[in-house]
């Protein structure tokens, strides 16, 4: 199973240095289509995304959440 960050281009870069792959966002049309991608990859078993970022697509965030699956959805604070 592997786990992705969505985030800010610094919080992606940072988590990078430790292996996780990520996918960089600015805009909420950018955090869909990435939010989309990652929760129907078979193989993603986490998925972190900073508060701020899920803050643009909350309703979908929270419905994910509440529906249960994989991947398993964690928010970190931003920097």
């Amino acid at each position: 199973m592997k786990t992705l960050v969505i985030a800010d281009e610094d919080t992606v870069i940072g988590f990078s240095l430790a292996g996780v792959q990520g996918m960089i966002v600015a805009t909420a049309e950018e955090t869909q289509r990435a939010f989309d991608q990652a929760t129907q990859a078979n193989d993603l078993g986490i998925l972190l995304i900073t508060e701020r970022v899920a803050q643009m697509i909350r309703k979908k965030v929270d419905n994910w959440i509440i529906g249960g699956g994989q991947p398993l959805i964690v928010e970190i604070p931003d920097a």
